[in-house]
């Protein structure tokens, strides 16, 4: 499974929008690269 860095901008945009917490949107992006996802 591979997701675009588009959708995974759009995923980290609306939790940022959801926690209003940088840092939870940083530990999303931290586990789709632990699951073998790339953010270019």
């Amino acid at each position: 499974m591979t997701l675009e860095p588009n959708i995974i901008k759009e995923k980290v945009s609306a939790l940022n929008k959801e926690e209003g917490s940088e840092e939870r949107a940083i530990k999303v992006a931290n586990n789709l690269l632990k699951m073998g996802l790339t953010v270019e």
